[in-house]
């Protein structure tokens, strides 16, 4: 044979025993083994179509979030910065997350707002202000007390070191900023037209921050503020579920209410509706509380409501008396009611009465020392006399 013919033969070996090895196991198994292998790989298989079944089951009911269905907005397109403000006056938002938020003041001259954020026992309250140039979220901490001015009081334990900034101008695609002086901010899409679940939001601007955690995602729609924000590497994600516009916010709240009774107590617990609307003060919100359940007449006006040093002050227009007893429980029982609740509001034990800033000269209760009334026990059932709880205390909203 020649040297060629050699080499042929060889290759041609090596091929045969490779074919064969390919074909009989190098290792045989024995019947028991291999039924516990496949009662094994079963087992494995049935647990991967348990785990996809529920994975379909937990996210049949999430919102995909698809920017590459959204519209873009052309090159040349700069929104206007006051469009998108974070929230805005007498809407209501309810996020995915349970988070109810609305602006209790809002402040045009100087450019500020005041938004109050519940999530189940949380309450808490932000403070926002803005420019031509910038949105910038400036104080937040927790508050009980609500309908209290912090546009115009000193900022209580403010939980933020400094300022951060929600929005910079100009609003178009490649805008950055830092977030908190560190942390940098991007404007990475304008789009003209956003669907999320059955939502469609105009003028949507899509926010980008970059967290060592992973980039957060914010989206600003125009007139409607943040609608959603998702976070990189997390699961959790939040995205407005509703957002009420010119709306009528009406609390369920506790209120010592007058009984038509000449014994005492002259007054009793019940749950009422409380109307409030961005900027009112608490003064036209009493009132109307007042108008609504005929405490006083439409001619009477309250002048105003505040605490100093320990004393609350409810301060009536002329003519406040005689409207009292226009009530069916009379004067002193409505008189009670209003020095009960004003008292609880402010956790207080002692009111004043006023007539334009006078003691105010009641028929069926005496005129106390100082035109300060005391708040008495005997006036409300044993179980009620503790003025340390708040009676405007739930957070319980619907609309109006």
């Amino acid at each position: 044979m020649s040297l060629s013919g050699r080499k042929i033969f060889w290759l041609l070996l090596i091929v045969i025993t490779l074919s064969a090895c390919k074909q009989e196991p190098m290792i045989k198994l024995s019947k028991e083994n291999q039924m516990k292998i496949e009662k094994k790989q079963a087992e494995n298989k049935e647990t991967q179509l348990d785990q996809i079944n529920n994975k379909k089951a937990n996210t049949s009911d999430q919102v995909v979030i698809d920017p590459n269905s959204w519209i873009k907005e052309g090159e040349d397109v700069n929104y206007n910065l006051e469009n998108f403000l974070p929230y805005n006056a007498n809407q209501v938002k309810i996020l995915s997350n349970g988070k109810t938020s609305y602006v209790e003041y809002m402040d045009q001259t100087s450019q500020q707002m005041q938004v109050r954020e519940t999530l189940a026992d949380e309450k808490t309250i932000e403070l926002y202000r803005w420019n031509t140039e910038v949105i910038e979220l400036y104080g937040k901490f927790e508050k009980e007390h609500r309908f209290t001015n912090y546009l115009k009081n000193s900022i209580e334990a403010n939980q933020l070191e400094k300022g951060l900034i929600i929005l910079q101008s100009p609003l178009k695609v490649g805008t950055e900023w830092l977030y908190d002086g560190n942390i940098p901010s991007k404007i990475v899409g304008l789009y003209k037209e956003v669907n999320i679940g059955d939502q469609i939001y105009q003028e949507v601007i899509e926010v980008v921050t970059q967290f060592e955690e992973g980039e957060r995602h914010q989206l600003f729609a125009a007139n409607k503020g943040i609608i959603a924000q998702w976070q990189e590497n997390k699961e959790e994600y939040y995205l407005a579920e509703s957002i009420t516009d010119n709306v009528m916010l009406v609390s369920k709240m506790d209120w010592y209410m007058p009984q038509s009774s000449t014994e005492e107590p002259f007054i009793q617990k019940e749950t009422v509706d409380f109307a409030w609307q961005t900027n009112d003060t608490l003064a036209t919100a009493f009132q109307r509380f007042y108008y609504d359940n005929q405490w006083i007449t439409p001619e009477i006006q309250v002048v105003d409501i505040y605490e100093s040093n320990g004393i609350a002050h409810l301060n009536f227009s002329s003519g406040v008396v005689a409207s009292l007893n226009r009530h069916p429980a009379g004067e002193k029982a409505v008189a009670i009611a209003m020095m009960v609740n004003i008292a609880d509001y402010y956790s207080v034990n002692q009111v004043s009465l006023e007539v334009f800033g006078n003691g105010m000269l009641l028929n069926a209760i005496s005129y106390p020392p100082n035109g300060i009334h005391q708040i008495d026990p005997k006036w409300v059932k044993q179980e009620d006399s503790s003025n340390t709880q708040t009676p405007l205390s739930s957070e319980e909203l619907t609309l109006e």
